[in-house]
């Protein structure tokens, strides 16, 4: 178990001191000539070492501490910021960075190891890698444990006992995910080798084993544990990264055990409160590898950065900056079209009054109260906002969560259009969008309906079915079940529907079906867009 941080300082005149580690209580530390302190443990030793271009030192010091800290705590719903005060001895472990007129870099671990033997063959590791600026490649070269275990694998639940639904056009069919891994989905992505990873709400990712097989046969590898509620996944270059609420993660297997075993802090550059609703969303990535987090404003502080901000981040760079402003629960995100433009779900609530789906542009703001870097004055009275691309009426949305495009054409008539799920209802709809003199419009169908899960997340397969992740537990929704994976595919029979609406003016809009009408009323079609329409009782399919 390792932490590593790594800095990139510029030149500097002046000695810097930074404090590396801190521990309550009386400590023994023995000090390592090469890089730096061993410290004693009740039941195992801490590796505190440090590697640089220049030549770093250390001093450790044991001493009676008196002084006040801030943390952050719940009153009732809200963030509260709360300062305590801390007395008595605490051990410190301070780096020294001689003054330097070049950029230099510096590499600084926190080793928990069984015993100093093992401390010494991780403190020889970390003295002959090597000391590249800016890439951390020092964990790959750790050596084994002896007694690494091979990933947990479970086999699907034998009593599950839920027959395929849907309709005559499309087949629900509902994976038998064992009990004991809780798999109250947050986020999926898909590798290179068809299999299907899965982030949970309650901390865990695990690789679904032939998901595009019979749903019966599929097996479930953990691959990762102990995560902070993370709430989206994405594969990049066949790595998974997944957002926390407190930091962007990527997860490595450096031993080949079929577990992660590095946990790489990508960015964790914005604020985090501990409030039960502070969640994050994401990443979407750009085509110049950028990476963007979504940020819940609900429930968040002016003085904590960044809160109801969607904001880009560099992984090489570790540059973050405020990408667009006023997200209040952004569950649902993609890119879209040639330009790969940036969609996020919002749910209503406050200074929300339905749930919609917004087109992210960079300097926009979108309604909900968001924190600094945002003015105060925006904060306490927030100003106009950008118009959504689709508002969901409040029946068909009461919780707008995951979007996914259909990009293949064995999913039905429907290739080009957004599918976007509802938590509370239960259900998947359909989103047609056009571009009218550079602003993104559209209108919204209900799709789908039958899952056992509350839905929360989509992606489509590259069997060209659609994959949807349930999770229930803490908000309420129609589903039967607490978490569920289920699959829908086309059965071949085309349903007659409104397939896209066009606008042809300011007043008048063009409807196109999927095949030939069949009478002189076409049912069951809901169409929201920036403009007013009327609002016929929707009709869902299943």
């Amino acid at each position: 178990r390792v932490v590593a941080r790594q800095m990139e300082i510029s030149p500097c005149t002046e000695e810097l001191r930074f404090l590396a580690h801190a521990e309550p209580g009386k400590a023994k530390a023995t000090h390592r000539e090469s890089s730096g302190f061993v410290l004693s443990r009740q039941s195992d030793v801490l590796l505190v070492a440090a590697r640089s271009g220049g030549s770093v030192s250390w001093d450790f010091s044991d001493q009676a501490v008196d002084y006040e800290d801030e943390v952050w705590a719940e009153n009732r719903f809200d963030s509260e910021l709360r300062r305590r005060r801390v007395t008595g001895h605490e051990a410190r472990f301070y780096l020294r960075i001689p003054a330097h007129t070049h950029d230099l870099s510096v590499e600084i671990f926190s080793a928990v190891c069984a015993g100093k033997a093992e401390a010494d063959q991780v403190e020889r590791t970390l003295a002959n890698g090597p000391r590249t600026p800016g890439e951390i490649n020092f964990a790959a070269s750790f050596p084994k444990r002896a007694a690494a275990s091979a990933a947990r694998v479970f086999a699907g639940d034998p009593g599950f006992n839920h027959p395929a639904g849907g309709d005559a056009y499309y087949r629900i069919e509902h994976f038998p995910v064992p009990k004991e891994m809780d798999l109250l989905v947050g986020g999926m992505g898909w590798l290179s080798n068809g299999d299907l990873a899965v982030c949970t709400w309650p901390g865990e990712v695990y690789i679904v084993h032939d998901p595009q097989g019979p749903a019966t046969q599929a097996t479930y590898r953990r691959f990762a544990r102990g995560l902070n509620e993370p709430l989206g996944l994405h594969v990049f270059n066949d790595q998974i990264y997944v957002t926390q609420k407190c930091e962007l993660t990527r997860l490595v297997d450096t031993d080949g055990n079929g577990e992660a075993d590095l946990y790489e802090t990508v960015s964790d550059g914005w604020g985090f409160t501990g409030n039960y609703h502070s969640f994050a969303f994401g990443p979407l990535v750009d085509g110049a590898s950028n990476f963007y987090v979504l940020l819940a404003g609900q429930r968040g502080r002016w003085e904590v950065p960044f809160a109801g901000w969607c904001v880009e981040l560099s992984p090489n760079s570790g540059r973050l900056e405020g990408f667009c402003s006023g997200l209040r629960a952004p569950n649902g995100w993609t890119a879209f079209g040639p330009s790969r433009d940036f969609f996020a779900t919002d749910n209503q609530g406050e200074w929300v009054g339905t749930c919609k789906l917004n087109h992210l542009q960079r300097g926009k703001f979108y309604g909900f109260p968001s924190a600094s870097p945002a003015p105060y004055a925006d904060y306490a009275r927030p100003k106009d906002f950008e118009p959504p691309a689709v508002w969901f009426p409040r029946k068909l949305s009461a919780s707008a969560s995951g979007i996914t495009v259909i990009n293949d054409d064995r999913f039905g008539p429907f290739q080009g259009q957004m599918l976007v799920g509802d938590f509370q209802n239960g259900v998947v709809m359909r989103v047609a969008l056009e571009k009218v003199k550079s602003e993104w419009q559209g209108a919204v169908w209900p799709f789908m309906k039958g899952f056992l899960g509350a839905v929360n997340r989509l992606t489509l397969g590259p069997d060209g079915k659609l994959y949807v992740g349930g999770c229930k537990r803490a908000w309420s929704t129609s589903a039967p079940m607490e978490y569920s994976l289920e699959r829908a595919g086309f059965t071949g029979e085309t349903p007659f529907e409104v397939k896209e609406v066009q606008s042809a003016s300011s007043t008048t809009n063009i409807l196109a079906a999927t095949a030939p009408r069949r009478s002189t009323t076409m049912a069951g079609t809901t169409a929201r867009r920036r403009s007013r329409s009327p609002r016929p009782a929707p009709r869902l399919i299943g």
